[in-house]
């Protein structure tokens, strides 16, 4: 099973300490292998939000995994209800599941008036500029979605109903924003930091737009 890993490249071309931990603490988790003898196996039977069991090589076995649309017995079949029911079966096993795979981080949330929201490499100044702001006396905070999807919904409609508005901080045109305004729905305005110019914010840019967001003067 390939597993492919999208990146930013300033994530990719970062240098730091990381912590290995010993093999006892990895959890593995196997895959659970057919309960039925290979000619009664059905390999893409299971039902919606369950992965379907997978029989080892070797084992008398025989599976056709295809990136067309396919029936419970892995044949090729261009039917629209197969094709919708394909994928169900496939979107469910990541939306089913949703509580358990969406992490996002909470800083400063509990008063926080201006929410800012940023992802990858542009939540670190992103935190820089939060806590410069609270140190100005500006009731700022940040969400960090660590999963981006699925989205963290809940917890950016939570963050957003008692702040007075959501700074959504992107390295690009602004395509995660349009998810961010969703969730938020009307709850508070939702204002846009991009850059699209290969390099991330400054914490001086974000500081700048936190208190732009909130019309923050000081005296």
């Amino acid at each position: 099973m390939p597993v492919i890993v999208t990146s930013e490249a300033t994530i990719a071309l970062m240098r730091e300490d990381l912590t290995i931990p010993s093999p006892d603490h990895i959890e593995v988790v196997e895959r659970v292998s057919p309960s039925q003898p290979p000619e009664s196996f059905v390999p893409f039977s299971g039902m919606v939000g369950e992965t379907p069991a997978l029989p080892n090589l070797g084992t008398g076995y025989r599976v056709l995994h295809s990136l067309n649309p396919h029936d419970e017995r892995g044949g090729i079949k261009w039917d629209p209800d197969v094709f919708e029911g394909m994928y169900e079966r496939i979107l469910g096993k990541t939306t089913c599941h949703r509580d358990d795979i969406v992490s996002a981080e909470a800083v400063l949330l509990e008063d926080a008036e201006v929410v800012v929201i940023a992802y990858g490499s542009e939540s670190r100044p992103a935190l820089d500029a939060v806590l410069q702001a609270r140190e100005e006396g500006i009731q700022a905070g940040m969400l960090r979605p660590v999963t981006i999807w699925p989205l963290p919904d809940n917890e950016i409609a939570l963050a957003a109903e008692k702040a007075r508005c959501v700074l959504s901080v992107e390295m690009n045109v602004g395509k995660y924003v349009s998810e961010i305004e969703r969730c938020v729905a009307g709850r508070c305005p939702v204002e846009r930091l991009t850059k699209n110019r290969g390099e991330i914010h400054t914490p001086a840019e974000v500081y700048a737009a936190i208190k732009e967001a909130i019309g923050w003067k000081h005296t």
